[in-house]
C-alpha cells in the first residue's frame, strides 16, 4: 500500500466517523439514517466529486464498526475534525460542500434534525468553511 492509498483510507474512514458521529448524535441510529448513508455514497453528484472506487466500503466499513461499538458521538465528530485540521490540504471546497451535504442528508433522514445534530452540523459547517 502506497502513502496515497493509506491517506485516502484515512480520509475515508474519518469520514465513516464523522457520519456515525451525526446519526448517533441523538444516541440512536434508526434504518432509514444507514439507507440515507448508502442512498448518498451510491450517488454520482457525491462519488465523482471522491475519485475513489472504494469510498464507499470504508466509510460504511468504518461506521458499521463504530456502530456496534456504540462509540461515542462526540469523539467521533472530534476526531474527525482533528483529522480535517492535520490535513486540510485534503479538503477542497467540492469535497467540503459534499460532506457537508451528506451530513445534512443524513441528520433529517429521520424525523428531522433534532438539537444535538443541528449543533453539530454548525460546528462542522464552520470548520469545514475554515482554510479554505
Amino acid at each position: 500500500m502506497n502513502i496515497n492509498q493509506i491517506r485516502n483510507l484515512e480520509f475515508f474512514q474519518n469520514l465513516g466517523k464523522l457520519f456515525y458521529a451525526v446519526a448517533f448524535a441523538d444516541k440512536n441510529i434508526v434504518k432509514e439514517e444507514f439507507s440515507t448513508l448508502v442512498s448518498c455514497l451510491d450517488d454520482s453528484s457525491f462519488s465523482h466529486v471522491f475519485l475513489e472506487t472504494e469510498f464507499k466500503y470504508h466509510v460504511i466499513s468504518i461506521f458499521n464498526t463504530l456502530y456496534l461499538e456504540q462509540s461515542d458521538a462526540q469523539k467521533c465528530f472530534d476526531e474527525f475534525l482533528d483529522y480535517k485540521k492535520q490535513n486540510n490540504n485534503l479538503f477542497s471546497k467540492p469535497i467540503n460542500e459534499a460532506i457537508l451535504k451528506m451530513a445534512s442528508k443524513l441528520a433529517a433522514s429521520f424525523s428531522g434534525q433534532n438539537k444535538s445534530e443541528l449543533i453539530m452540523l454548525a460546528n462542522l459547517s464552520i470548520e469545514l468553511k475554515k482554510g479554505n
